[in-house]
């Protein structure tokens, strides 16, 4: 069973422009994303492929445990449980990535740029000192 859904995987893959459309849904979000965080001068950066793309709270990509623990890796935590109560399942954890597929539409991209842009004022908001170290970062 196993192998069969494999081979149908990759006769998908093969078949079909599934990995360039999630590809695209990956840069869309990123821009999204970024363009959100740009207006409120929060320092971020993305990692990895846009289908499994990493987001930190720094300027510079993070290659190393040093390098993270130098991320406000606080702020990704508490935007990542605001995001979780709005519905959108991101990783808790802002070493690992966020995954998307085919399924996530022009629908989800929208919904999913309105909850993080919600998001992400809660956090100000419950990180008061945060839009003072976010500004001065």
């Amino acid at each position: 069973v196993s192998l069969a859904a494999a081979n149908k995987t990759l006769q998908i893959l093969d078949e079909t422009a599934a990995l360039e459309t999630i590809s695209n849904y990956g840069l869309e979000i990123q821009a999204g994303l970024g363009r959100i965080l740009a207006e409120r001068a929060i320092p971020h950066c993305f990692v990895g492929h846009p289908s499994m793309m990493g987001l930190f709270f720094s300027e510079d990509a993070p290659v190393d445990y040093r390098d993270w623990i130098n991320t406000n890796y606080d702020f990704y935590d508490a935007l990542a449980a605001e995001l979780h109560e709005l519905g959108i399942l991101v990783e808790p954890d802002s070493r690992e990535p966020w995954f998307f597929c085919e399924a996530h539409d022009v629908k989800c991209l929208e919904e999913t740029l309105d909850k993080f842009e919600q998001a992400v004022e809660i956090t100000m908001k419950k990180l008061p000192g945060e839009r003072k170290a976010i500004s001065t970062a």
